[in-house]
Formats: structure tokens, C-alpha cells, sequence
């Protein structure tokens, strides 16, 4: 029997009475059928509190399952529509069905949507109004089918003009860009826009584009959503949206997945403060609800694609504009985010509900991203849509990632259509195989129409080092509540990882008693080991902000990070500082202030330079730019000699915290103690800031500690922790016995050993040789022609073609701009790239694939398989009974002793040394299409041509057996 398909169709009422959705199934189900719901605003708000505009009614809650009993067709949900006295555009709200058991929505759907509508009854006029489904849909499903509803129908032929445009998705790329004219007859209400959708075979994220509908007739114009749902990963793609309610009511936030997981999914998940503060005392603007709290982990049972977080607005009496939070999610597991997403975040809206005037705000989503992902999307968010078409202004700013090295800058304007509140900006990133510490840019929104701007961070997490790559972050919160911190690795671990902290003194002092100003919280101690169990990206350390009545400027707290185990704080650095703030809520007037973090850092040793890298932060977002001057100082490191004098300013556009000074620290190969130089924010500071700071300074700690070569041919040692050893110049030795190591090989022909642990191997310049030992290892050749070589007996499986991690069977390793391997005595398979590559298999049964390039393949001792693929290949079995595969190209081959099997299909070959003496070698030509018998191959295509025998295999293809006698072969010789 085939599967009920499912239906649904809203309706339209005036105030106080109720908007009734109906379900249908297209046929009667012989076991129950469940569909899970939740109702959506629209242009009409949620909740039962003032201001809002539907209720829930009777047992039907704004989110659920509708239950269908053997044999029932239909099913209602009812929802009341609350009476107010503005004369207003009719409004409407959105139900959205999702998870069908026993029934299916049809056309590719992961959701299924109609509107209805709240019916304006007060004062005179038209108040009709259009509106348009959100369409969420599987990449396959061809077309994105949108519908548009009126609230009320027109008496005559009414058009309106559409035309999609670009959010994640890209016309062209995700979707067939369009544009029309839909029309509505005398007393319709809906009609249909159907968009054409791109299958293609790219893992990435879940995408989005938009369809516009033009303003006529009177009527304001609208926009819809289609969400494209990825269907190339092994994985289940995450997606969140948020959404806006007024004080008093609840923010939701929705996590789908873009199929059905088999096994029960996770996901961590954090709110974090925006521009609204959040907890549940005075002052504070968002706060946990119910059984959601403001971090935790979301759960989908198998089978389940949608949940979702709520969240509590708290009211106040402030008049003032519209604030925000995120939601950030992680740690996905039995899920992906794709696109190389670490994280997703989304933003919520507490819109206020005081006063008289315009309210309307702007965000962008901040974004975390591995290195090699390509691009960074941010999602920018109105808390209100415009009636009119508006746009704004936008660039990039350099963090510590630096435009033209670690990204693209760009800028440009983003244009919000009427009834938009949902914008993408996609900047490129620049991948390099450089191990560095985690850095930022950021994305500025200049203020337009009476919105003030914003600001975006993207952080890129490196994926060039042998370990995961440790960040960390602050926040802010008034007196009275928590500074929580956020510390992240830049990729899963697959051991546990462990670091210590610390939190220090900044303006603010620690402790319990009266006059310290932050304590530890719970099971938060003010110094300890923060743990990540393998898998785990994120952690989080939080502390309370002791309550006081002095009216002061904000203070500052420092945690520092220090002594990683099994991660790296990356760029040299020995310690990571994170700057919180507790913010005073005592008096009136300013009290925005300066921090600056400490930097502890490894001093390069001859090699190269490295980077200082200062955080400034202010404790408070400005309105307006903000210009800070900054100069360094001497301590006991001298300018010019251990470190590069840096004078400047940096400006904080409007909704911007947080900027960075980079210093150059100078490398040399003297063997040195500790030494420090500071960083001074240098007064008069602008009016912006609170008159009560005089200064504000950091100090940067320069560590010489390296294991070096010179200029000669080393031998380095590493010690049984976790080292790092440099040859410089030289034909060098590298060994970094026990603990995770870098090894770098610098100029000339080097050897590196990493022996046990997961260490990175970096030959740079030369013709570099690389052990591939027992370890998660990162093996980069560098420039220059460089070698795997494989010890031992395991079973090896290396494809150069992967630049990803690949279970080699020594570990889950990483090879890059490598040219050849030399496998072990083991069972090989040994696959090339597109260089010319060389792949010895030594001893066991091997199997070695050239692919593309000119190759050369050894087999070794062995019965072994060679396939050379494209390109001029040499083929050599060497001992054993061995498989040559020439392929395409002028490819030599040489079977060595024991009986082997030459496969000759296209091309210009050459057999070196078949032996026609005693028939234990065949020439295979199956594969050759225009040789059909031993007949056919004597009398038509077999000649000698002096001491050769030819086979021509017509279309210029030929076979040359050298040194082989025509009279000596038989049929016994060849495989047809």
C-alpha cells in the first residue's frame, strides 16, 4: 500500500476568534500516523502576554505531534487570536510540520508550511496583506515549491512581481535564478512559485536563498526562505534558526537535521550574550526557561530532524532598541555542520516593548571555521523587516588573520528587501600549510536608516599542526552574575586533552571577601584543569561577579591558559590570555574602560620571526568609532634588538570590543633567559572612555626554548615529552622519540623520524625523507621531491591524492606534497597524485597504483599488483609473480623473476624481459578491444619487427615484446 501523503491548508479570522489549520492525508493509513508541529511567527507575535497577537487554545500548544488513528484523513489544530484596538495590517503566523511517521509530505520536503491569518477589525481601510511559506527542502527535490497567501482576496485581476535572489545558496551553483509575475483572480488567495534546485555531489552547509515579492496595490512586499538541505555527506548537515519575541515572552531557537539520523545524535550548545545580557537578576535581559538551560546538549532520538531550545525574555520598563543573543552549537555527534563550520551560531531577537520610536537593530552571527573550508559565511539579522527596500554598508577588518594572507578582503552592500530580516556575506579564506595559532577578521556593518552598526568575528582554526590548536574567549556581565569563559581546540581530539588555568587579577581583584570583586563559581575553583574528552572542541570555565554599590568603571579579569596536554596554544605561544569583564550597575554616567591581555611566547631561534599578538579590549560596545593610541615599552627586552618598536592606533567601529596589536619578535641563536617588553594604550584617552582610567598596559614574555641545528649536517634528539626541533641548513637528522613533536627539516636533504606520538613531520626545503611511524601524524614534504618511507610489517594504505586525514593503519594520518613512498615489509597499498610519483612496495603482496604523472613503480619481493595509470610509466615486478597494468601513455615494464602477467590495453608499451621459453608469462590483452582471438592476433596484428615482436592494436596503439622471437610465442602466451 503506497505511503498517505500529507497536506495542510490555514485559514483567516478576525481578532478574538481562532485560526484553525487543517491536515489531510491523501489516503486512509492502515497503522497510526504521528507528524510533529510547531507554530512560527509570522508578521503576528506568539504568546499570551501583551503585545502579542496568537495564544495557544484548548491542548494544542504551539508545538507538538498530531496523532492520526487507523483510518482517519484529518486532523485540526486551533490556536486563538487575541484582540487588541490598533488599526493594523492583518498579520499572519506560519505552521510547520516536520518528522512524519507512517506518512510522507511528497516533492522532496524535509517540512511542510501554510499560513493563516489574524484579521485586522479596528478603524476603516484596507488592511489586506501578503505573505509567502519558508520552504525546507532535500538538495534532490528538483524544485523549491513557495506559496503565496493574501490575506484577504481581491475583488479584481491583481498581479505582483517576484524574483529570487542569493542568500547562502548561489544562483547558479545551488539554484536556477528567476523572476515572474504571479497573478490572483477575483476572490483567490494563494497561488504557487515554483524554483528550480541544483543537485550537485559538494558536501557543504546547509544553504539558503530567497524569493522576493514586490509591494503593490497598496500591500507591503514580503520575502520567503528556502533552506537547501545537503545530500552528499555520511552524515546528517545541522542547521539553527532563531527568532524574535517581545520582553515577557520566549525566544526559540530551531535545530534540524537535514535527514532522519539511523543512531541518536548530539549537540552541545551554548547562549551567548549579544547585545542583551543574560541571567536572572536585575538588569539582566535573557535567561534559561523551564528544562533549558543556557548551555547544555541537544539530543535527537533516531528518526527525530528537529528540536528546539526556548528561552525566556525578562521585562523591563527601559525604552531602548531591540538586543540579541546567539546560540552556538557544537560538538556535533553522528552529525556534521559541513562546510567546515566548528561551529553554528544564530541569532535570537528580545525586541523592546517601552516607550514610543523605532526600535530596530541589526547583528551579524559570528563564525568559527577550520582553515581549509574555503569560505566564512555570516549571517546578518534585522530584529524588524522594513517596509521599503534598504540596504547597508559592509567590510572586512584584519584580526590577528591578515587580509591577502589568511583571507580575501572584501566589501560591498547588503540589501534587506521589504520584509527581509535575514542577509549572507561569504568571504574566501586562504589555506597555507603553515601551523599557527587560531586568528581572527572581522565583518563591519556601517549604521543606515537609524540602525546603528555592528560588527562580526570569524575565527579560523588551523589545520597544519600535528595537534589540535587551543583559543579561548571572554565575556561581560554586571555585577550580580557570571563571567563565563569559552575554550576551544581547533579539531576533535582522539585523546583526551588537558590544560591548566588560572584567573588573574586585572583591575578587578579575586576572591571571596568584602572588596574582591570576582569569586569561582561551583565547581569553578579560580585555578585548575579544564579536561576535553575525545571528540570534544569546546569547554567552558564560568565565574561569579560579587555584587557591590560603588559606582565605578568597569573592572577586568585575566584567565590564563597554560601547560596543554595533548594540544598546542600555537604561533610559539606558551600561554593563552582571555580578557572578562564585570560591569558596573551601580550610579550613573560612563564606565567603559581599556584591558590589554599579557603574551607569553616562544622566541624562534634563528628561524624565523615571530608574532606578539596583544589583545585590546573595551568592556563595552560604542555607538561611534573609537580611536585608541598604543606604543611599546622596554623591559628587559631592548627594541631593536629583541623586538620591533611598534607606535600606532586602532579604532573600534561601532559594536566592535575587541582589536589586536601585533609586535615582531626578533629571532636569534643565542641561548637566552626570559625576557619581557609591554604594551601601553596611551592616554588622553577619548571621551568615550570613562574618565577614571589613567592607563592600560600588557606585557609580553619572551621564552627561548627550541632544540636547533645549524648550518651544518645535524643529529637532533628530541626528549620524551613534547619537542620541538628545527635543522636549519644542512642534511639533517630528526628524531623526536616519545610525546607529540614538530619537526622541521629547513633546507637541504633531510631525515625526520617522530617516532612514537602524534607528531608533525615538515620537510620544507630539499629532498626531504619522512618516517611515517605509529601516531595521528601531519606530514607535509614541503618543496622539493620527498619520500614516505614505511617500516615494519603492518598493513599500509597511503593515497597521496588525500590531503585529509587517512587511516594509514599506523594512525589516522595527514600527507601533503609528498612525491614517493617506500612501503615496508607489510601488506602495501600504495596509491600516487597527479606528480610524477615513486612507489616502492619492498616486501609482502603489494598493490601499487601510479594514477596520473610519469611513474615509477617497484614491487618489490612479493606477488604484487602495479597499475600505472595515465602518463609515460616504469613498471617493475621485480621477485614474485607479479601483475603489471600499463594504462594509458608510453609505459615501460619489467617483470623480474617469477611468472608474471603483463595487461596492455591502449598506448605505445614495452615489455623489457617477457620470457616466451616457458609459458609461464601472459601477455593479458582483454582489454584491447580490436584483438579478438590468438587467430586474429597472428594473422592481423603480430609482426617482427627486427629483434622485437610488435602487436598493433590499431588507432596507433602498439605493444613491443623486446628481444622476443615470434616463433617462440603461443597461445599459451596470451590472455584474450
Amino acid at each position: 500500500m503506497p505511503t498517505p501523503v500529507v497536506t495542510i491548508a490555514g485559514d483567516a479570522q478576525l481578532e478574538y476568534g481562532y485560526i484553525t489549520f487543517t491536515i489531510d492525508l491523501s489516503e486512509a493509513p492502515t497503522d497510526a500516523v504521528t507528524i510533529d508541529y510547531q507554530l512560527l511567527d509570522g508578521t503576528a507575535l506568539l504568546g499570551s502576554s501583551t503585545g502579542r497577537d496568537v495564544s495557544e487554545y484548548s491542548s494544542y500548544d504551539f508545538e507538538g505531534q498530531i496523532t492520526f488513528a487507523p483510518g482517519d484523513m484529518t486532523q485540526t489544530l486551533t490556536f486563538f487570536v487575541r484582540s487588541d484596538s490598533i488599526d493594523e495590517i492583518d498579520e499572519y503566523v506560519e505552521l510547520q510540520l516536520f518528522d512524519p511517521d507512517g506518512a510522507r509530505f511528497g516533492g522532496g520536503r524535509s517540512t511542510l508550511s501554510a499560513i493563516s491569518w489574524a484579521l485586522d477589525d479596528d478603524g476603516a481601510g484596507l488592511n489586506q496583506a501578503i505573505a509567502v511559506t519558508d520552504v525546507t527542502i532535500s538538495e534532490s527535490a528538483n524544485k523549491a515549491v513557495f506559496t503565496v497567501s493574501l490575506s484577504q482576496a481581491f475583488g479584481s485581476t491583481q498581479d505582483f512581481t517576484w524574483s529570487t535572489f542569493n542568500g547562502s545558496a548561489r544562483a547558479g551553483e545551488d539554484y536556477t535564478a528567476d523572476s515572474g509575475i504571479v497573478s490572483f483572480a477575483p476572490g483567490q488567495t494563494e497561488a504557487v512559485i515554483e524554483i528550480d534546485i541544483t543537485d550537485d555531489t559538494r558536501r557543504e552547509i546547509t544553504e539558503q536563498f530567497g524569493l522576493r515579492i514586490d509591494g503593490s496595490a497598496g500591500l507591503t512586499g514580503t520575502t520567503a526562505t528556502a533552506t537547501i538541505e545537503d545530500n552528499d555527506t555520511n552524515q546528517p548537515v545541522v542547521s539553527v534558526f532563531g527568532d524574535a519575541n517581545l520582553e515577557y515572552g520566549y525566544i526559540t531557537y530551531t535545530v534540524r537535521l537535514s535527514e532522519a539520523p539511523v543512531d541518536a545524535v548530539t549537540i552541545g550548545y551554548q547562549l551567548l550574550p549579544g547585545t542583551a545580557l543574560l541571567g536572572t537578576s536585575t538588569g539582566r535581559d535573557v535567561s534559561g526557561y523551564s528544562s533549558y538551560d543556557l548551555s547544555g546538549e541537544i539530543t535527537f532520538a533516531p528518526g527525530d530532524t528537529t528540536e528546539t531550545l526556548t528561552f525566556f525574555i525578562r521585562s523591563d520598563s527601559t525604552d531602548e532598541i531591540d538586543e540579541s543573543v546567539q546560540l552556538e552549537l557544537f560538538d556535533p555527534n553522528g552529525a556534521t555542520f559541513g562546510g567546515g563550520n566548528q561551529t553554528l551560531t544564530a541569532t535570537g531577537w528580545a525586541l523592546d516593548d517601552d516607550g514610543v520610536g523605532l526600535n530596530r537593530a541589526i547583528a551579524v552571527t559570528d563564525v568559527t571555521i577550520v582553515e581549509d573550508a574555503g569560505k566564512a559565511v555570516f549571517k546578518v539579522s534585522l530584529s524588524e523587516a522594513f517596509d521599503t527596500a534598504q540596504s547597508f554598508d559592509w567590510s572586512t577588518f584584519d584580526g590577528t588573520a591578515k587580509a591577502g594572507e589568511d583571507y580575501k578582503a572584501k566589501d560591498g552592500t547588503l540589501t534587506f528587501a521589504a520584509g527581509q530580516t535575514e542577509a549572507f556575506i561569504t568571504v574566501n579564506l586562504k589555506d597555507d600549510n603553515r601551523a599557527e595559532i587560531t586568528e581572527q577578521f572581522g565583518v563591519k556593518i556601517d549604521g543606515a536608516a537609524n540602525v546603528d552598526g555592528t560588527v562580526g568575528t570569524a575565527k579560523i582554526e588551523d589545520d597544519d599542526g600535528p595537534l589540535p590548536v587551543v583559543s579561548v574567549e571572554g565575556d561581560a556581565n554586571l555585577e550580580y552574575g557570571y563571567i563565563t569563559y569559552t575554550i576551544r581546540l581547533s579539531e576533535a581530539p582522539s585523546d583526551a586533552v588537558t590544560v591548566d588555568y588560572q584567573l588573574l587579577d586585572g583591575t578587578a581583584l579575586i576572591g571571596t571577601s568584602t572588596g574582591n570583586d570576582v569569586s569561582g563559581y561551583g565547581s569553578y575553583g579560580v585555578e585548575g584543569t579544564i579536561s576535553f574528552a575525545p571528540g570534544e572542541t569546546t569547554q567552558t570555565v564560568t565565574f561569579f561577579v560579587r555584587s557591590d554599590s560603588t559606582d565605578e568603571i568597569d573592572e577586568n579579569v585575566l584567565l590564563q591558559l597554560h601547560d596543554p596536554v595533548g594540544a598546542t596554544f600555537g604561533g610559539g605561544n606558551q600561554t593563552l590570555t582571555a580578557i572578562g569583564w564585570a560591569l558596573d550597575d551601580d550610579g550613573v554616567g560612563l564606565n567603559r574602560s581599556i584591558a590589554v591581555s599579557d603574551v607569553k611566547i616562544e622566541e624562534y631561534d634563528g628561524k624565523e620571526d615571530s608574532r606578539a599578538v596583544f589583545t585590546v579590549e573595551i568592556s563595552e560596545p560604542s555607538d561611534t568609532a573609537i580611536t585608541l593610541d598604543y606604543s611599546t615599552f622596554n623591559g628587559t627586552a631592548k627594541a631593536g634588538k629583541d623586538y620591533i618598536k611598534a607606535t600606532g592606533s586602532i579604532t573600534f567601529a561601532p559594536g566592535q570590543t575587541k582589536a589586536f596589536v601585533e609586535v615582531t619578535v626578533l629571532s636569534d641563536i643565542v641561548k637566552e633567559g626570559t625576557e619581557t617588553f609591554g604594551l601601553s594604550i596611551t592616554p588622553p584617552f577619548p571621551a568615550e572612555i570613562a574618565s577614571g582610567l589613567t592607563s592600560s598596559t600588557g606585557t609580553a614574555r619572551i621564552v627561548d626554548d627550541a632544540i636547533l641545528g645549524t648550518k651544518g649536517n645535524d643529529v637532533l634528539r628530541g626528549t620524551a615529552g613534547d619537542d620541538r626541533i628545527d635543522g636549519l641548513a644542512g642534511n639533517d637528522k630528526l628524531f623526536g622519540r616519545a610525546g607529540r613533536d614538530a619537526l622541521y627539516g629547513g633546507d637541504g636533504k633531510d631525515e625526520l623520524h617522530g617516532d612514537k606520538g602524534h607528531d608533525l613531520l615538515f620537510g620544507e626545503g630539499g629532498n626531504d625523507k619522512l618516517w611515517l611511524d605509529d601516531g595521528n601524524d601531519k606530514l607535509n614534504g614541503g618543496k622539493g621531491t620527498d619520500t614516505i618511507i614505511v617500516t615494519g610489517t603492518a598493513k599500509t594504505v597511503i593515497d597521496l591524492a588525500v590531503t585529509a586525514a587517512q587511516n594509514t593503519g599506523h594512525g589516522n594520518d595527514r600527507i601533503v606534497n609528498v612525491e614517493n613512498v617506500t612501503g615496508g615489509n607489510g601488506v602495501d597499498v600504495l596509491s600516487g597524485n597527479a606528480a610524477d610519483n615513486a612507489l616502492v612496495g619492498k616486501g609482502g603482496r603489494d598493490k601499487l597504483f601510479g594514477r596520473n604523472g610519469d611513474d615509477a613503480l617497484d614491487g618489490g619481493k612479493g606477488n604484487d599488483l602495479l597499475d600505472g595509470g595515465k602518463g609515460d610509466d616504469l613498471l617493475k615486478g621485480l621477485d614474485g609473480n607479479d601483475k603489471l597494468i600499463a594504462g594509458a601513455g608510453r609505459d615501460t615494464m619489467i617483470g623480474g623473476d617469477g611468472s608474471d602477467t603483463f595487461v596492455f590495453t591502449s598506448g605505445k608499451d614495452v615489455i623489457r624481459d617477457f620470457d616466451a621459453t616457458d609459458n609461464l608469462e601472459d601477455v593479458d590483452l582483454s582489454g584491447v578491444a580490436s584483438i579478438t582471438s590468438y587467430t586474429d592476433l597472428v594473422n592481423n596484428h603480430m609482426t617482427q619487427v627486427g629483434s622485437d615482436v610488435v602487436i598493433d592494436a590499431l588507432d596507433g596503439n602498439t605493444l613491443i615484446l623486446k628481444d622476443v622471437n615470434i616463433a617462440q610465442l603461443h597461445q599459451a602466451d596470451f590472455l584474450f
